[in-house]
């Protein structure tokens, strides 16, 4: 497994070849808990993976069918698909800032943070606290408001998930070795673009862990980006990771 000065360069390689290190990528790729050096796992939770091979549908085959047989697709290059914007468009370089969260109880929410996302604690007060990465970009913000209620599994508006993107796939699959040791539930999909983590919070609110596919993997119908929420490969994803 590497260490802190390893992934750092890994990033700035990735970046050097054409990535961008964002600072979500910063904070889920820079962790303190993914810089320390992970055995495999037992192999009984090697026979407990979060979707087993014997179990899940064919990869790249939409539960709901939502493509029917896909026939007749291409490559999703620039410009391919969409609508084109007539005006203005954001630059590519655009970036989000910190996300911010009201829970019920701060020192709850900070262990959680940092002990399964890995994220550093950069300024704390009485009631609220920023996270962020190792390089000092915040992230997460979390206001303490005592007697909230955990947010509901469905049925009202709201927070649906902030997303953290990972540079590649071997740092997700990492990231799943992490997670089963830990003992930490999350759920998994395939969406043909991208493949991703979802985890929940103290306080039920959504994280979604991903790593994006190379664009050079999309495909399209039309004008239109093939997604799906499919099962995902998990064998595969574990493999990566070593």
């Amino acid at each position: 497994m590497r260490k802190d000065g390893d992934l750092q360069r890994a990033l700035a390689r990735w970046e050097s070849e054409g990535g961008r290190a964002t600072p979500e990528i910063e904070a889920a790729g820079i962790r303190r808990g993914l810089n320390e050096s992970l055995p495999s796992p037992p192999r009984h939770l090697r026979t407990k993976k979060m979707t087993r091979k014997a179990d899940r549908e064919t990869p790249g085959v939409s539960t709901r069918d939502i493509f029917g047989e896909a026939t007749g697709t291409s490559p999703a290059t620039p410009g391919s698909y969409g609508q084109t914007p007539a005006g203005f468009r954001l630059p590519s370089a655009t970036g989000l800032g910190p996300v911010r969260l009201q829970i019920a109880d701060l020192s709850r929410s900070l262990d959680y943070y940092q002990r399964v996302l890995g994220l550093q604690v950069l300024q704390q007060t009485g009631s609220s606290a920023r996270l962020g990465t190792l390089q000092g970009t915040g992230l997460v913000e979390l206001t303490e408001r005592r007697g909230l209620r955990p947010l509901p599994g469905q049925g009202r508006t709201g927070l649906f998930h902030f997303a953290i993107l990972l540079p590649d796939r071997a740092f997700l699959g990492r990231f799943a070795l992490y997670l089963e040791q830990l003992g930490v539930a999350a759920g998994a999909s395939d969406h043909l673009v991208s493949e991703a983590l979802y985890l929940r919070d103290p306080d039920n609110l959504g994280i979604e862990v991903y790593t994006d596919r190379p664009r050079t993997a999309w495909r399209r119908t039309g004008r239109e980006l093939m997604m799906a929420t499919d099962p995902i490969d998990m064998d595969g994803l574990l493999e990566a990771a070593v």
